[in-house]
């Protein structure tokens, strides 16, 4: 993201102002006539010195010369003096015409702030922050990054709804279970302003158990490994989609579930049935095949799989689709199949 170049503009401009102008640093000697006797007591109001030039003396506060109790003075005398007349400041005390030290004042006093205005806060993508998906039970934890000047407050929304007590940059749900889907977001603020986040979606995915683990098997005895999920509460009467999801190299049905993560699953997920009920199919490779590609016999039986299904369960062939696996050569699969997962 881009810095906010402003303040350091402004301070820029204000450390110029004041250079140009001598406010922050002594300035060159002005001649000064002196009078025998003082114009005034201090505290005083200075008479009538029209015709004349006259000195003033300015007090000293703490190391640093100040104008505040003389200036009205000094604009008075200046409008009683004739065309021409010049107020200076006596040698020891400040030395510039009051007018060019008031406009150093007024633009340090209006730009300095302006330097110091604190940049809001700018929220920076990271993996920290991504949509998840974990086992129903696991604990899930987001983290935002944020940029701007401190402090930095946070406040944690879940579906737009603030979440009680949390306030780091560090949101965790300890059990996940589907109550806690949905969509997480934050809220950055400091003295400056504030932004919400992108938001972040989080799924929880029920236990592996509840897969149904079958077989197809074709006339030479040949098994196609599968585990199936039906929608809650399944009708019979319904049309469902059919998600048909292909496990990756190394993966048999063996180690399916010891090895992949809940990513893999998050069609079954509460969230996503709740949307959207499907029929979700993972095929896998027989004990041992893992690291065998998929095979034109694995995928005929693949096929036949499908048309199974098909008559088994309401299918809807038109919101049917295949994960995880692009095939070219179908030439093997029935019409129904072949139209399945092309």
């Amino acid at each position: 993201m881009k810095t906010n170049s402003m303040p350091l503009l402004l301070a820029s401009i204000a450390a110029f102002a004041m250079t140009m102008t001598g406010y922050s640093q002594s300035p060159p000697r002005v001649p000064v006539r002196r009078r025998k006797r003082p114009l005034s007591a201090p505290g005083r109001k200075y008479g009538d010195v029209s015709g004349e030039e006259f000195s003033v003396q300015a007090r000293r506060e703490e190391g640093e010369y100040s104008l505040r109790s003389v200036t009205d003075e000094q604009r008075s005398l200046r409008r009683k003096g004739p065309p021409g007349t010049s107020l200076y400041l006596r040698p020891g005390a400040l030395r510039l015409p009051w007018h060019y030290a008031g406009m150093a004042a007024m633009l340090a006093a209006v730009l300095l702030p302006c330097a110091a205005m604190a940049s809001p806060p700018v929220v920076k993508p990271s993996s920290s922050f991504n949509s998840q998906s974990v086992f129903a039970g696991a604990s899930a934890t987001f983290t935002i990054t944020a940029t701007g000047d401190a402090p930095l407050v946070y406040q944690w929304r879940h579906d737009e709804a603030e979440l009680p007590g949390q306030t780091n940059r560090t949101s965790r749900i300890g059990t996940t279970q589907p109550l806690n889907e949905g969509g997480y977001d934050v809220v950055v603020g400091n003295a400056s302003g504030s932004v919400t986040s992108y938001v972040a979606r989080l799924y929880a995915v029920p236990p592996t158990s509840e897969l149904t683990r079958s077989n197809q098997t074709n006339a030479a005895g040949l098994r196609l490994p599968y585990f199936i999920h039906l929608p809650t509460g399944y009708d019979p009467a319904g049309r469902y989609p059919l998600i048909l999801v292909f496990t990756g190299g190394g993966i048999d049905e063996t180690t399916i579930f010891s090895v992949l993560p809940a990513q893999f699953f998050v069609h079954t997920s509460c969230a996503r049935q709740a949307a959207n009920p499907s029929l979700v199919v993972y095929v896998t490779r027989r004990a041992g095949d893992g690291n065998l590609s998929w095979t034109p016999q694995y995928l005929e039986e693949v096929a036949v799989l499908v048309d199974e299904l098909a008559a088994a369960f309401s299918v809807d062939h038109a919101r049917s689709r295949y994960a995880a696996l692009k095939v070219r050569s179908f030439s093997l699969l029935t019409a129904q199949g072949a139209a399945m997962l092309e």
